[in-house]
């Protein structure tokens, strides 16, 4: 399995067979803003929802993108997903012959609907799919990657949600979304915590411990992924 997608055919070559109106632009850049004043609100409600990794079912995802659209939700769609077991399926783009309807798929969810949130696992990633993402974030796995970080933090305007690490520390990550408030210069996309619980967090106890400690650190201002809470319920505090 390919450890990031080809790069094949490339960004400028994807993005004329693909395009965005100056109209679609504009709404997505609406959009961005929409989900920054979600995020400055620890009050309100953003809900990101849809699948683990894209599948090439068009009809299906443009009817749940509007569904959520219309509850002012975001939907999941990650053409690429990396896995902790590199040898497990990473998503439509690193199958050579699904790369072009991945971005395909996106631009027109992107275009129609304004609400696509997906992770972002390498610079090059980020380059194809920056003005199609009305909400970015960095996964557990690219916890110590600054290059990544930096490079996201430029595209300013895109708000940006980083995880924890597998580790479940979030001193580390909430450092990190510092650090892109620091070069965004305040302005801009919004950066805040994505808490998935983590090696800390093995029983329900420990996992709202650590959820209520992280909320406390950010005020509220911080995304839960509940795909996050991988534990067994009936598991005992230690």
């Amino acid at each position: 399995m390919p450890s990031r997608a080809p790069l094949s055919p490339t960004t400028p070559e994807l993005n004329a067979m693909h395009p965005l109106s100056s109209q679609q632009v504009a709404m997505i850049g609406e959009r961005q803003q929409h989900v920054n004043d979600f995020i400055d609100d620890p009050s309100r409600l953003l809900a990101i929802v849809g699948p683990c990794a894209l599948t090439d079912n068009p009809e299906r995802l443009a009817a749940e993108a509007a569904t959520l659209a219309a509850m002012g939700a975001l939907i999941r769609a990650c053409g690429y997903k990396p896995r902790s077991d590199e040898k497990n399926w990473g998503g439509m783009e690193t199958t050579p012959h699904e790369v072009g309807q991945a971005h395909r798929i996106t631009t027109d969810l992107a275009g129609t609907y304004g609400n696509v949130a997906m992770e972002f696992g390498y610079q090059e990633h980020a380059d194809r799919y920056e003005d199609r993402t009305t909400l970015a974030w960095l996964g557990a796995r690219s916890a110590n990657n600054l290059e990544l970080l930096r490079a996201i933090a430029n595209r300013r305007n895109l708000p940006l949600a980083i995880k924890n690490g597998e580790d479940g520390d979030i001193e580390a990550t909430l450092k990190r979304v510092d650090l892109v408030t620091q070069i965004r210069g305040g302005v801009g996309g919004a950066a805040i915590l994505l808490y998935r619980g983590g090696k800390n967090a093995l029983n329900p106890h420990d996992w709202e411990r650590q959820y209520q400690r992280a909320h406390e650190l950010t005020d509220g201002r911080m995304i839960v992924d509940t795909a996050g809470m991988r534990h067994d319920a009936t598991q005992q505090r230690a």
